[in-house]
């Protein structure tokens, strides 16, 4: 996970953001936080998953062929 200083950082930008007060170089941050903030929650659950014994399912085509997602 991230150190505490990175997530109190998310924090006081989402603050900020609230306030409408954020320049470009800070939201520029905010976003770069955010992308860091998902990826090691990703690895984590990940990890969660995979020592739980879950396993990713793969995806199915449908048999349609329109797109849609659905079998007709």
């Amino acid at each position: 996970m991230l150190s505490k200083e990175k997530l109190e950082r998310i924090n006081l930008l989402a603050r900020k953001k609230r306030d409408g007060v954020l320049s470009q170089q800070e939201i520029d941050e905010q976003s770069a936080l955010r992308n860091e903030y998902i990826k090691a929650f990703r690895t984590q659950y990940e990890g969660h998953a995979k020592a739980m014994g879950l396993q990713k399912v793969p995806k199915k085509l449908h048999s349609c062929g329109c797109g849609c997602g659905h079998k007709h």
